[in-house]
């Protein structure tokens, strides 16, 4: 009797892991808008200021981010620093004239497109299990998701802009690899563009 139990129960959740439909998946991409630089010509930032803005969520995320970067940065010998404003980054010019110039040699300015928040009860998946009577019974899986997308400017120590990119988020900000993921294909896109930051 118990055997057949243990089949029956191992039947149900077979099929509970096999009924369970995807509605969300993560996902990451980075791509350059524009560079406004020749590609030959390398650039090497050595001491890059991040400055990030939006709202509660986006600082959430954009801390997360750097310091994901800040680790790879300061691994190959470079120095970093970063700063969260609420106020949208509008005049860049103002923003970048509030830095003391003469210590650092590169600027990244990341800036949220829509300003969005971490949405905590995301429905993540659809399940149905089956019911001894006949019929199933469904219900719903919940998880953590942001999704907006991360306006990416890099100036030099003129303080002239050499690269625009984006960054698109639709993942799970709790997960602290996603930023580590994120990091590393920023780096390796701006680096297309022979822009390094070591």
């Amino acid at each position: 009797m118990r055997p057949m139990r243990f089949g029956f129960l191992l039947i149900l959740l077979l099929m509970f892991v096999g009924s369970c439909v995807p509605t969300y998946m993560n996902s990451i991409t980075v791509k350059t808008n524009s560079t406004e630089k020749e590609v030959g010509d390398t650039i090497h930032i050595r001491n890059l200021y991040v400055v990030a803005s939006g709202n509660m969520s986006s600082r959430i995320v954009a801390t997360n981010l750097y310091s994901a970067l800040e680790k790879i940065i300061e691994k190959n010998g470079s120095a970093t620093d970063f700063a969260f404003q609420s106020k949208s980054i509008n005049d860049r010019k103002s923003v970048l004239d509030e830095i003391n110039s003469n210590l650092y040699d590169g600027y990244m300015l990341l800036s949220t497109r829509y300003s969005t928040s971490i949405n905590f009860n995301q429905q993540k998946y659809i399940y149905s299990v089956p019911a001894q009577a006949g019929g199933s019974v469904t219900g719903n899986g919940y998880g953590n998701t942001y999704q907006d997308t991360y306006v990416v400017e890099i100036f030099n120590s003129k303080k002239e802009l050499i690269y625009s990119g984006e960054i698109n988020f639709h993942f799970n900000p709790t997960k602290d690899n996603f930023y580590v993921i994120t990091a590393n294909r920023l780096i390796k896109e701006i680096s297309k563009y022979n822009i390094q930051l070591w």
